[in-house]
């Protein structure tokens, strides 16, 4: 397995749209998928989206990247380093289903946040 690519994105939209495309590959491929949300103390959101690959041909490597790169950019943090973090608000992993699921319950936790998914949930475009 490859060290993870992990990407911050531009907005929870972004994070939405990176992660329906990626859940969208083959899951011998992809054999992981997940978002952080960092929390910072003004309360805005920073969403991160990780991905591992498992024994991908450089196409691959290539077409995951592209993905991830046209919603947000690489960053120097790890996974871990991310899971770790202080301002940590929540790491859901899975299929696309599975992290919108854990993603809508924070959001009913965090008004501010919940909005931010709410609307990009509702409205795709």
């Amino acid at each position: 397995m490859e060290i993870p690519y992990v990407y911050r994105m531009k907005t929870f939209k972004d994070t939405l749209e990176a992660v329906e495309a990626l859940d969208a590959e083959s899951k011998d491929l992809l054999v992981g998928l997940g978002v952080v949300l960092l929390v910072q103390d003004n309360g805005d959101a920073d969403w991160y989206v990780f991905g591992n690959l498992e024994k991908p041909q450089p196409a691959d490597r290539a077409r995951i990247i592209s993905t991830l790169v046209a919603h947000g950019d690489k960053t120097d943090y790890t996974l871990i380093q991310l899971s770790n973090h202080a301002n940590v608000g929540a790491i859901c992993s899975g299929t696309l289903d599975k992290i919108v699921t854990g993603l809508r319950a924070v959001g009913s936790v965090n008004k501010r946040i919940g909005y931010e998914i709410s609307s990009a949930l509702t409205n795709p475009n």
